[in-house]
């Protein structure tokens, strides 16, 4: 089952973003940890960023709960995130 929320909340709202203010999402902890280094960011096979047109990947940051595992990933880059919306479809129900 998937849960569709309002992204442009998320971003207009930082309240919202528990991860980036260092508690878990899921369980509630404070064992959340980000990779502060920038080296080696793209991951295996680029494994951390998702393709935004045939040229150009975002890069995410990844917010890590090492009490439960649960991840969430942002995207790094305003011009990323505009690129998107210039380029991909509105996800309409």
């Amino acid at each position: 089952m998937y849960h569709v929320f309002n992204a442009s909340s998320l971003l207009t709202n930082t309240n919202n973003i528990i991860m980036k203010r260092g508690e878990c999402t899921k369980c509630g902890s404070n064992e959340v940890y980000v990779r502060e280094s920038t080296v080696g960011e793209f991951g295996s096979f680029q494994s951390n960023t998702l393709p935004v047109t045939l040229f150009t990947n975002a890069i995410f940051e990844n917010f890590v709960c090492t009490a439960c595992g649960f991840v969430e990933r942002y995207i790094k880059e305003q011009s990323k995130l505009e690129k998107i919306k210039e380029k991909w479809s509105k996800y309409k129900e």
